[in-house]
């Protein structure tokens, strides 16, 4: 009985670690889900070399251009999720219209109910507004936004 007790706690403990596997992958895969990356998407990754002079127009210049690929409306992405569109492309450089900028809006999508709206530029760095909501609107304080797809500049998610 000692020694079938004794295999029953090896094989116990080996399903311990394999758990404690199982929970980091789990982990990590839920990131890639909540990630506003696609997978299908050709992706690169890019230096801001400059920000703009204009007070009235928040762009950036990226260490990227028509050599690399890059070409004029492509949605640019970080970690975070959307932060523009390139708007002008050069041989070694591109130019992004960020999304705060006042003159920009995107179609935009809430998880949890699938409620569409266009969120647009604010002029504020981290501040977009959600434009023409009726008042019954249900969008709540966490929700996660995403964009929608509609419109084809921006890929779904």
């Amino acid at each position: 009985e000692n020694r079938a007790l004794r295999q029953e706690l090896l094989l116990k403990n080996s399903d311990i670690l394999l758990l404690g596997q199982f929970k980091q992958e789990n982990a990590r895969l839920r990131e890639l889900l909540g990630s506003p990356l696609r997978q299908d998407e050709h992706k690169m990754v890019t230096q801001v070399i400059s920000t703009g002079s204009d007070p009235y127009s928040d762009q950036v210049v990226i260490d990227k251009g028509s050599d690399n690929g890059v070409y004029e409306g492509q949605p640019v992405i970080s970690d975070k999720g959307v932060v523009g569109q390139v708007v002008a492309v050069a041989k070694v450089t591109s130019r992004v219209l960020l999304i705060c900028d006042a003159s920009h809006a995107l179609p935009i999508q809430v998880l949890r109910n699938d409620i569409r709206v266009i969120a647009a530029g604010s002029g504020c760095a981290d501040d977009l507004q959600l434009e023409h909501l009726p008042n019954n609107t249900d969008i709540r304080v966490g929700d996660v936004l995403v964009t929608s797809g509609l419109g084809g500049r921006f890929p779904e998610g």
